[in-house]
């Protein structure tokens, strides 16, 4: 089976005036030499000056607008209400087991549970 000789690539002009292979596929990089290989990942794997670049466009813009404000957001639990505040609290064993089972039945967690009983006899009384 014939095989391309490096010869017959086809240059593209880059930044710089250095010419790179073209190549389209993977197969066709594979028929690249090492050289021409090696020189597409120099290519790749450097630092791209400002004047290769270009302003973002309205999508692009958005895209980052996205990315510093959820940098900016904080870390964590999400507040609820005027924030929480953690205790310590002593229950009796076989009222605890009785929550815990009640609070996966409601597919809630413990503290949620215990906040919405506390809820419920705050406006009760």
């Amino acid at each position: 089976m014939p095989t391309k000789s490096s010869a017959g690539i086809k240059r593209r002009a880059v930044g710089g005036g250095n010419r790179l292979p073209e190549f389209k596929t993977g197969e066709e990089f594979d028929t690249l030499s090492p050289a021409e290989k090696e020189a597409v990942w120099n290519y790749y794997d450097r630092p791209i000056p400002l004047s290769e670049t270009r302003d973002p466009n309205a999508r692009e813009r958005a895209i980052i607008k996205e990315q510093k404000a959820a940098t900016r957001r904080k870390l964590g639990r999400p507040r609820v209400g005027k924030g929480v505040k953690v205790i310590s609290l002593s229950v009796e064993r076989e009222l605890l087991k009785r929550a815990d089972a009640l609070a996966r039945k409601r597919k809630i967690t413990r503290a949620k549970l215990v906040a919405e009983g506390l809820s419920l006899l705050l406006k009760a009384s």
